[in-house]
């Protein structure tokens, strides 16, 4: 799979494997962290070829919790 990111299933036994294939450039990853940077979620943002952002962040993998980092890839 070129330009995808694929993560195997994770958290509870129900967990779906996931995947992400930016229609552009990957601009943002957004992860959800709690102590000791355990990532509790990650999704990411991307903008087309001509520089303008596609839409919002992808589909959010994990939960709801922890703290909010928000990696610039620029």
């Amino acid at each position: 799979m070129k330009d995808a990111y694929l993560l195997d299933p994770g958290g509870p036994p129900r967990g779906e494997p996931w995947v992400y294939k930016a229609d552009g450039r990957v601009t943002h990853i957004i992860l959800g962290h709690g102590v000791a940077y355990v990532i509790d979620s990650i999704s990411f943002r991307a903008e087309s070829c001509d520089g303008s952002t596609l839409g919002s962040s992808s589909d959010r993998l994990g939960g709801r919790g922890g703290q909010r980092t928000d990696v610039s890839m620029s």
